[in-house]
């Protein structure tokens, strides 16, 4: 009866000790120079660099949703450029994050698609994509040679 007590015992710790390790098989991808590799292939013109503040003006997500984040868009307003990499605290944030990015990306279809056609049609095609803790929002005419990069710095 100990014994089996004890193995049982041992079992189960080994069983804890095996979940926690596996726990977290997310890839770790570092943001900023994953940006300036999809930079490379979608250059922004008259580039902003935001930092934590604007995030919260732009897109309404608080620097403690983020573990890291890269995000740099067309000082104008007006072009499809807009690249936005985050890494989130944990799933909840990352959900949030990610509805955010949405409705940015909802927006910006409002906005141009009765005024700017062309630019309509590069931010119509574009996506929002959420997979773990990482989210993206990729507008720009390169958007696909961007989400390859993008998807295979996860591999």
């Amino acid at each position: 009866m100990k014994r089996t007590k004890l193995v049982s015992l041992l079992l189960a710790g080994i069983m804890l000790i095996c979940s926690a390790c596996g726990a977290s098989s997310e890839k770790n991808v570092e943001l900023a120079p994953l940006m300036e590799e999809i930079l490379a292939v979608a250059p922004i013109d008259d580039v902003l660099v935001l930092g934590e503040s604007d995030m919260l003006d732009f897109y309404g997500i608080k620097a403690e949703q983020m573990k890291q984040f890269s995000a740099a868009l067309n000082m104008n307003g007006i072009s499809a450029q807009e690249i936005v990499l985050i890494q989130a605290t944990d799933n909840a944030a990352a959900q949030e994050i990610t509805a955010k990015l949405s409705n940015r990306l909802s927006a910006r279809m409002a906005e141009s698609e009765n005024y700017l056609p062309d630019e309509f049609a590069i931010i119509s095609a574009c996506e929002v994509s959420q997979s773990g803790s990482y989210c993206r929002m990729i507008i720009h005419a390169n958007a696909k040679e961007a989400i390859t990069i993008y998807n295979n710095a996860f591999k």
